[in-house]
Formats: C-alpha cells, structure tokens, sequence
C-alpha cells in the first residue's frame, strides 16, 4: 500500500539500537501528530480565516527567536495571517543582500495591494522584555537595548517606503502575560499594560477578559449562526470562564474573525451602537489612536481589534499565573524550549516549545549559534532523554509539480539549512527535515538526501524521523495531484495514530 511505502515499511529504522535516537523519534511523532491535528482544524476553519483577511490588514512582523514570543495569538490573528521574521534578538541586516528579509517586506506589500488596494500593508518590529521572567537573552536582559534596535528598525523602513505602501510601527512585548507597546511614527504609544493600569481602579477593576467586554454579549449566545455552530453554541462568557476562547483553536479562530468585523461596522460606521465591547475600554483605545497623526483610516479598526484583544489576552494571561503550580510557572515564565525550529511555518506550535530561527537575519548561523545556547541551558534545568532537537522546514508558498521542481524549490534549500545546522550543532542533534504549505501549515516529512549531497555521505545518523512523503516516487510519477494524495495519506496516517494513542510506534 502506498501508506506503507510513506511511512518506510520494511525499511530499517534509523538508530535503531540507540535509546537517544528512539527517544528522539519518539519526541519528533508527538510533535508531529499535534502538528496535523492543530493543521487540520485550520483547514476546517478556513472559510472564517478567509472573511477574516477580507477586513485585515496584510501584516509582517519581526520578532526575535524566543519561543515565548509566541505567534499572532495576542494579537488576536488567526494562523497564516500574519508573515513572520524571527531573528536572534530582532536583529537584521538591512543591507540589500538579506533577500529573505526584502522578500518578505516586498511580498506583504504586494498583497497588500492585490487584496486590500486603498490599505497599506502593517510592518510591525518588535523586541520583548520581562519583569517575571528573564528579558532577551539576545541583548543580555538589557530592555533599553532591544527597544532601541527595534526603533532603528522601523526607522530605516519608514526612511525606505512611502506609509501608503508600508506603514510601520515598532514596540516591545512583556513575555510573562503577552501585553504589547507600540510605537508610531509620530511617536504617541498604545500601550496595553498602561490602559489596563489606567482603568483598573477600585470602583471599576479590569483584571479580568471578561471586563473587556459588555455584559450583555457575554450572557447571550452569537448572533451569528456560523460563528456560533464553531463554538458550540455557547456564549462568549462561557467561552471566557473556561479558557477556550484563548486555548482552544477552533473558537479563537472562530471568535477573532467575529470580533474584526465586529469592530470594523463600529468603527467605520458612527451611529452604529457598540454591544460587544465594555465601553470605558473601546473609548480608551480609540481615544489614542483617533490622536495619531498619519495613521491611515482603514487602519483604525483593526488597530484597534488587535488592541482590545490584546487587553482581554493580557487579562487573560495575568489571571493564568496563580494558579500554576511554581514548576508550571517556571516553564510559563522561563526559556523552556525543547527544540529549535528553523525555517518557516511554525505559527501553530505552542508557545515556548521551539526556539525559532527564520533565515532573515542576514547570518543564519548567528541565529542558530544562539538557539543553541539557549537550548543548551534549557537542557541543563530539565535534562532531556535525546541530543539536542532541530526541525529544518521549508514552506511553500505555491505548488510543485515534478522532481526538478521539488528539488529546485525543497531540497535544496533544505539542505543548504542542514548544512548551517552541522555547522553550528556538529554531530550532537536529531534533525527533523520537512517541508509545509502556507495555507495549512501541516509539516510533511522528507528525507534530505532525496537525490542531492548530505545525509548520503554518512551523516544519516542525525536523521531522526524515517518517514517521506516522496518515498518511492518516479519522475514519471511526480504530479502535483500524486503529492497532494501523498500528503492526504500521511495526515491520515497520523490521525490515526492519535486515535490508537500509538506515540511509540516509530521506535519499534
């Protein structure tokens, strides 16, 4: 059967007579299946996503490689709605050779203008910090450092595009409760910690996501019919109390694209009434940017849903923290990355699982060389069963249709990734190597020695996952339709194995 053949039937395991390889191919399946489980939720979600993007804005944002800089979750964007860059510490080389890094800014400008014409795409650079936690191992803890290489940042790409092209802001994160400060041009800030401090007095507390919100909304199911069939038809204070409408995929998706339009038809349209939001908290926030000078009108709605989001994530979050156990909190607060994820696609993962390293930083081994260390100390507090763990991915923006294609645009990027990897990591690390696609962000295993240099020259050892999804395909064979029944077969493959509970069948 072709699963068979996906999936390497008959074929020998690789370190099969090592523990620390069977653990690490144990470690990579877990992460796997939840990797086709969060991706096929977004696949049955993507009618929301869609009319989502038909309000929003194109986005970009730079972040540094913390994995508790996590995605587009506190800024209330679904999966694949915001492009990334993710270098050590935000820093990048604005120079003309970083191509990954003007490919990005040039790409979201050019959707900006097929899919929202009379809306500038939204370039954001942010650096993090904490007061909980540990700041940006990147700038040595130092706050004032990561702000100010972030300003330089938008400085130079406000200096390099007109604010009708690229309007760009900048800012820091709080990595303990997910809080952001942002900075315009004209130098006014929308800070989030500084509303919720501001409103959360003695008569009127805010220390709650649901003081975000009107009461009303929150006592009555949705008064739209698919939004509510996604989150079970029950009501946003429901949603609220028990954390699903943060923590569970389906209804955040579900409950971000709702609250965009929600906020577009209040913002765009005066005499229409707000019943959604807590009054004292949407004045506070349209107050601010109704001041900013330059900021372009179809900008105002969703700057200021990312905003009243983020208040209600950061409430959220704040809420979150007592009731950790103090090792729970630890792993909350602290660095506690188990892998570093190279490349692109990752947006789905759970925060603070991978140090995320995407080429654009103008040096990838730079990057990847502090990657190592923060996974090197990562280890030394909760030591771990396996060598260090790197996912090399590689997402596809379009389709492929035949070997010199694949090899082309997968391979051999993959393996100039591997070849950064050896040189930073040596032999000591289990790399996962895979490709994804950006609509679904679902990795699909490959094997990297598929018809170019690499693993064939004796370094196959570190190859922890024997599974691809090319296994066995001619050139006469390789369609774009056989890749997309390979692709089905392997997630399916992987479901299964979720519902068998079977995680340890790779190391047999």
């Amino acid at each position: 059967m072709l699963a068979d053949v996906i999936a390497g039937a008959g074929a020998v395991p690789l370190q099969a007579d090592d523990d620390a390889g069977r653990a690490a191919n144990g470690e990579w399946r877990a992460y796997l299946i939840d990797n086709v489980v969060a991706s096929e939720t977004i696949r049955g979600m993507r009618d929301a996503i869609r009319l989502f993007q038909s309000y929003a804005p194109r986005v970009l944002v730079s972040k540094c490689i913390d994995g508790r800089v996590h995605g587009s979750d506190a800024k209330g964007y679904p999966p694949t709605t915001v492009t990334f860059s993710r270098t050590d510490g935000n820093r990048v080389a604005l120079t003309p050779e970083n191509t990954y890094f003007w490919n990005r800014v040039n790409g979201v400008m050019l959707s900006a203008r097929r899919h929202t014409p009379d809306c500038p795409a939204l370039f954001i650079a942010l650096g993090h910090f904490a007061e909980l936690g540990t700041g940006c191992a990147a700038h040595g803890q130092d706050r004032a450092a990561a702000l100010a290489e972030v300003a330089e940042q938008a400085r130079r790409l406000r200096a390099r595009y007109r604010p009708e092209d690229l309007f760009v802001l900048h800012g820091m994160t709080n990595t303990d409760d997910g809080a952001e400060m942002l900075v315009f041009p004209d130098g006014r800030t929308l800070d989030t910690a500084a509303i919720v401090a501001t409103l959360d007095t003695s008569t009127s507390p805010l220390r709650s996501p649901a003081d975000v919100f009107a009461a009303e909304f929150l006592a009555h199911p949705l008064d739209d019919p698919p939004t509510d069939r996604a989150v079970g038809r029950r009501a946003p204070g429901e949603l609220l109390a028990d954390g699903s409408l943060f923590d569970d995929l389906q209804t955040r998706i579900a409950m971000e694209d709702y609250l965009l339009r929600e906020v577009t038809q209040i913002v765009r349209n005066r005499s229409r009434n707000n019943v959604v939001f807590a009054p004292r908290v949407f004045t506070a926030v349209r107050r601010i940017l109704e001041c900013v000078r330059g900021l372009p009108d179809l900008l105002q709605a969703p700057l200021t849903y990312q905003t009243l989001w983020n208040v209600a994530w950061t409430l959220h979050e704040r809420c979150r923290l007592p009731l950790l156990t103090d090792a729970e909190r630890v792993d909350r607060l602290q660095h506690c990355e188990s892998k570093v994820g190279y490349g692109e696609g990752f947006e789905i993962e759970r925060r603070n699982r991978l140090v995320l390293a995407k080429p654009g930083r103008g040096d990838d081994q730079k990057a990847l060389t502090v990657a190592r260390d923060v996974l090197a100390a990562n280890r030394r507090r909760l030591p771990r069963p396996y060598p260090p763990l790197v996912h090399i991915n590689l997402e596809l923006a379009g389709d492929v249709d035949s070997w010199d294609a694949f090899d082309h645009d997968v391979l051999a990027q993959l393996q100039t990734r591997i070849d950064n990897v050896e040189e930073v990591f040596g032999a000591d690390c289990r790399i996962l190597t895979t490709y994804s696609r950006a609509v679904e962000k679902c990795f699909y295993p490959i094997s990297a020695d598929a018809g170019i240099r690499g693993f064939a020259a004796g370094r196959d050892s570190r190859l922890s996952f024997p599974v691809d999804v090319t296994r066995g395909l001619s050139d006469a064979e390789f369609t774009r339709e056989q890749l997309f029944l390979r692709e089905q077969i392997y997630r399916q493959m992987m479901l299964m194995e979720r519902d068998r509970g079977d995680i340890a069948a790779l190391t047999r």
